[in-house]
């Protein structure tokens, strides 16, 4: 009979505790974030023997009327995107080296094209972002 009560009172303590833990949470405030404009630069991918590439290394740049363009990278996504792709960038307003792919569309259709044309003119493939090694990237 002692044993069964220490045991009870051993689970109901174990169950209290783990019930006034705080959950941990992978959302992010939306009221930190604002939209930006963003292009797909290169991909990656993470081979997968025998299965072949999966997961891909997305890098890409936004706030495209910058002086310098930001640069950003998602690494081993499930997201499926296309090189040279328009996307939407969700950055952190207190600091902008923060940025996350909120989906691949066109959010700033007339900056994308002023984007676009203004990289057609320089001879790197895109508007002053210097042409580096975008595998080894990092922020």
């Amino acid at each position: 009979m002692t044993k069964r009560l220490t045991l009870l009172l051993g689970l109901g303590f174990l169950l209290v505790i783990s019930c006034n833990r705080k959950k941990e949470s992978t959302e992010i405030d939306l009221d930190e974030y604002e939209i930006s404009q963003g292009i797909v630069v290169h991909l990656t991918y993470n081979m997968d023997f025998p299965k072949g590439p999966r997961h891909p290394n997305i890098y890409y740049i936004y706030d495209l009327d910058a002086e310098k363009p930001r640069k950003g990278y998602l690494k081993r996504t499930w997201r499926v995107v296309s090189l040279d792709e328009p996307i939407v960038v969700l950055v952190n307003k207190k600091d902008r080296s923060i940025s996350y792919i909120e989906g691949s569309m066109s959010y700033d259709k007339e900056l994308l094209e002023w984007y676009r044309k203004k990289s057609e003119e320089v001879p790197e493939k895109y508007y002053r972002v210097e042409d580096e090694n975008w595998a080894s990237y990092r922020n």
